[in-house]
């Protein structure tokens, strides 16, 4: 069994022994400075693994025996996905990009124009298009749509088409700090949501949900919120999870969800 494990602006590619710890058999340094971070891996249908981070690290395509394929600068690689055409969505604070699998650039979206908008999560969707979760804060436009937070952040979903058209945009907030991190598809055509949210109130359709998270040293707590869509965009259901942190949501194999949480954490933007 293999791993890849980041620290910093360094990676290390690990074989695990039947009994025992990881033996790491290569190590790599990207960069020098402060400002260099990995933030993101993915493993690759090739065998293969692509980087992304910030500083000298941008983004980095790598073959199965660890040899630089190529590599793009001038990027903040927060968030990827490889795609089904063997390409690659590459989310950074306030952009997404698609590049193909040499990786030159095929398209481009803005998602706001300031450091305070955030792109979290990414999936993509049975019918070629991408669903985009994430965060803003004030106003921002969106393709044609031009969306202002009703608290300090709006959770923010976005479906854009294969070719990067922006299809719909949606957000999420009431008075306080709200985000989505987590978007993940489902086998029906689908997909499922995962936000947190601190303001008192928020509406998801026809759900309106209160914060009865525990308050505690002045402090209220954030809770998480789950809510599935249909193949045409529909919600079907939501639900809520006090006092959490939602940071993942992965749909298995027997139609259910895997989700990670955070009980009673401090927030961190």
């Amino acid at each position: 069994m293999g791993g890849t494990f980041n620290n910093s602006h360094s990676f290390y590619k690990c074989m695990q022994r039947e009994i025992g710890n990881p033996i790491t058999i290569t190590a790599t340094s990207i960069g020098e400075g402060s400002n260099d971070r990995i933030n993101s891996i993915v493993k690759t249908s090739d065998g293969g693994y692509i980087i992304g981070g910030e500083g000298e690290v941008g983004l980095r395509k790598y073959t199965s025996a660890s040899e630089l394929e190529w590599s793009v600068s001038d990027i903040i690689a927060n968030v990827i996905l490889e795609t089904k055409d063997m390409g690659y969505i590459v989310g950074e604070s306030n952009k997404i990009n698609k590049y193909n699998s040499l990786g030159e650039l095929e398209w481009t979206k803005s998602i706001g124009e300031s450091n305070s908008d955030y792109i979290n999560s990414v999936t993509e969707l049975s019918d070629g298009g991408y669903i985009i979760g994430g965060s803003f804060e004030g106003r921002i436009t969106v393709g044609s749509d031009t969306l202002t937070s009703n608290g300090s952040y709006d959770g923010l979903l976005i479906k854009v088409s294969e070719r990067g058209e922006v299809e719909r945009v949606t957000s999420f907030g009431g008075n306080d700090e709200d985000e989505i991190t987590s978007v993940t598809a489902t086998s029906d055509g689908g997909y499922v949501v995962g936000g947190n949210f601190k303001s008192s109130s928020i509406e998801v359709g026809d759900y309106k949900f209160f914060n009865d998270s525990i308050e505690e040293y002045n402090k209220l707590y954030s809770f998480g919120l789950l809510v599935k869509y249909g193949a045409n965009n529909e919600i079907e259901w939501a639900d809520e999870r006090s006092n959490e942190q939602i940071t993942s949501v992965l749909a298995t194999n027997e139609g259910g969800y895997l989700v990670g949480s955070c009980y009673k954490c401090e927030d961190e933007r």
